[in-house]
């Protein structure tokens, strides 16, 4: 009989990544015996999006400490023979289970066999299949290939347990280094595939980790000093070694302070001063304007964008040449820019690092966020990039969030490089800040009035932005567009949805679809959005289901299999639902939008034709669009079919890079706009 599994996942602060996890785990071909989620003190939405599960999963939450102090408590909980941990965020194929727990049956009278491995499908910030070796002791004590995200025989666990000393790096090495040690061995699956996600967050982990992984080394030398001969512990050291200088050549960043330059110096001269990189330490250290402009090509662009998990993920796959998915358009023209044979550089291809001056800054942004209802923005990603944004022809600040400080710095004239803004939602943030703080206002618009050219994506936010600016930055329009390739309608899927809605900023109007769905119990609704706005439904009807950041692949397939998309939107200059607008649109699925002013006009909408516009704030109108929409197949086909030739032929990726291309042309002469 095959022995029971449990799964344990354990979780610090990453509520958006969870759901695929759980996901995964909970469609395998065979059965967990428990799911357990093991919570490091989140102080995120963790707690939210597990309690959706309800008793499909066992939520346990404890007071920060570790995520081997986490493990070690978890071990009295877990009741499966065996059990497999998953890091929150990474995710595992629906065979997996059943792929381990048939080699653990294969093995099942070998009781020194007590774990089981995958090989490895990275995504995010890396891509590729990590094969893993089979296990051998021996090669085990030159370097840890064995990741923790395995099945593991709980007796053993329990009986050795989890070093939480270990809890900034190695711990991992660390648990399978006192099996091996112990006469206990392990079993690679190939088979199986653990897809192991690399972003921003576990690189700088990992990074700081490896710093100091000469002294990680020694104390589990130490340690095992007992399985260890004098010569593998010196060459185990010596390896570390060579970790710790690759560690610190990777890792040189913009971001990084004196402080954190010297410390990496003083490991660097340590460990290797003879080395061939030393002198380039020593230049990153004492001089990193002068480093970094040597080491890096001048940008003809240079982007500013807002830091996130995801972007950063597509920007380092872009500057690769691999491909980007299906949330391209959050890149703004850079990869086709980059294609095209324009230098684009950005704020997000360096690692971020931390420090007293950031911590100084974010004390600094509550406070002003608090006063004034309008953040400060991201002056340390500013700060850290100017000498690159001063050798560029032109910079482009994608978000407020960028062109904020940007502006203040074309004010004081630090920033001598032509700027031009994308403005998203600038309207309804002065207008919040005139009347909580009106002098600050007046301050924005001084500063304002120093960047070179202002983009809108919303027609009645250029409009606004020529009055409240007056003559003297350039305001200009670009619709924005849509990959119609990768947004092609899905042949073959079965409608088996009502309604659907997608959104994730405060500018959504979810209310009015809840009260359709009310009006409406036997019409099935789903909603994709964020927590927030997840939080602010009320009395949500038994045929409404809302999902949480739903992976955009699956929003993808998600979304064919509705018969129709439903966006209402409150007014505003800047939201029209434009960017999931114009995905439905090239899908070809029958849309309808509330006809606020951010789409209104310069999109060539018509009503009818190739949407259905709805009255914003109207509830009736609503649901007479919906019961429409759901008694006329015919008629929502066609509409389909006029919004997929409008996107086609009107709204195209292509369309919208040229016309933003023609924006930098001043400054970059006609290349930028050449296909």
């Amino acid at each position: 009989m095959t022995p029971s599994v449990s799964v344990v996942i354990p979780t610090f602060n990453y509520g958006r990544y969870l759901p695929r996890a759980v996901d995964s785990v909970l469609a395998q071909t065979r059965s967990a015996r428990e799911v357990l989620i093991a919570d490091d003190g989140s102080t995120d939405d963790t707690a939210e999006v597990v309690a959706r599960y309800g008793d499909a999963v066992i939520f346990r939450r404890f007071n920060h400490s570790g995520v081997y102090a986490v493990r070690q408590a978890m071990l009295a909980e877990i009741r499966g023979e065996w059990f497999l941990n998953l890091d929150a965020d990474n995710w595992i194929e629906p065979d997996f289970l059943e792929r381990m727990m048939a080699a653990v049956a294969a093995h099942g009278r070998d009781e020194h066999v007590a774990f089981v491995y995958p090989d490895m499908e990275l995504f995010g910030d890396a891509s590729g299949r990590v094969a893993r070796p089979d296990f051998d002791a021996k090669r085990l004590k030159t370097g840890n290939y064995v990741d923790m995200n395995c099945v593991i025989r709980t007796a053993a666990a329990r009986r050795f347990g989890f070093d939480p000393a270990f809890n900034s790096g190695q711990g991992d090495y660390d648990f399978f280094l006192t099996l091996a040690a112990n006469g206990y061995r392990g079993v690679r699956v190939p088979e199986a595939r653990l897809h192991y996600r690399v972003h921003a967050d576990s690189i700088s982990r990992a990074v700081g980790r490896t710093r100091n992984h000469r002294a990680i080394m020694r104390r589990i030398v130490r340690k095992h000093a007992g399985f260890f001969t004098a010569e593998e512990a010196r060459a185990a050291l010596a390896a570390a070694d060579n970790r710790t200088l690759v560690a610190l050549i990777t890792g040189r960043s913009p971001f990084a302070g004196f402080g954190q330059r010297l410390a990496d110096w003083s490991r660097f001269a340590r460990a290797g001063w003879r080395h061939a990189q030393f002198r380039g330490q020593t230049a990153y250290c004492f001089r990193p304007a002068r480093y970094f402009a040597a080491e890096t090509a001048a940008a003809e662009i240079f982007y500013l964008f807002r830091d996130t998990p995801e972007r950063r993920s597509m920007i380092l796959r872009a500057m690769r040449g691999e491909g980007v998915g299906l949330a391209g358009s959050q890149l703004f023209g850079f990869t086709e820019l980059k294609a095209r044979g324009v230098a684009v550089d950005c704020n997000l291809r360096w690692p971020r690092v931390g420090g007293a001056a950031q911590c100084a800054r974010d004390w600094i942004e509550r406070r002003h966020l608090a006063r004034t209802g309008i953040g400060r923005g991201d002056v340390g990603s500013l700060d850290a990039h100017l000498g690159f944004m001063n050798r560029a022809r032109v910079v482009l600040a994608t978000t407020d969030n960028t062109g904020l400080p940007a502006a203040r710095l074309k004010e004081t004239g630090r920033l001598r490089t032509p700027l031009v803004y994308v403005s998203v939602g600038l309207p309804e943030r002065m207008q919040t800040l005139e009347g909580r703080c009106p002098a600050e206002a007046r301050r924005h618009r001084r500063r304002l009035a120093h960047v070179d050219r202002f983009v809108t994506y919303g027609w009645a936010e250029a409009e606004w932005l020529r009055t409240w600016l007056g003559p003297g930055p350039d305001v200009r329009f670009v619709p924005f567009g849509v990959d119609t390739e990768a947004w092609r309608p899905e042949e073959g899927v079965r409608e088996s949805l009502d309604v659907v809605s997608v959104g994730y900023d405060t500018m959504r109007d979810f209310e009015l679809l809840a009260d359709c769905a009310r009006r409406n119990p036997a019409i099935s609704v789903e909603i994709a959005t964020s927590p927030e706005c997840a939080a602010s439904l009320r009395d949500v009807p038994a045929n409404l289901k809302i999902r949480i950041q739903m992976p955009i692949e699956r929003l993808k397939s998600w979304i064919a299999s509705a018969k129709i998309v439903i966006l209402p939107v409150k007014e505003n200059t800047y939201s029209g639902a434009t960017t999931t607008l114009l995905q439905c649109m090239a899908m070809g699925k029958a849309v309808a939008v509330s006809r606020v002013g951010a789409i209104r006009d310069g999109y060539g909408f018509e009503d009818g034709v190739n949407l259905r516009w709805l009255e914003p704030g109207s509830a009736d109108s609503v649901e007479r669009v919906v019961n429409e929409f759901l008694a006329d197949t015919p008629g929502r086909r066609r509409l389909g079919e006029g919004a997929r030739r409008h996107a086609e032929e009107k709204l195209g990726w292509k369309r919208y890079v040229d016309e933003l291309s023609q924006c930098l042309n001043p400054w970059l002469g006609t290349g930028g706009g050449e296909s």
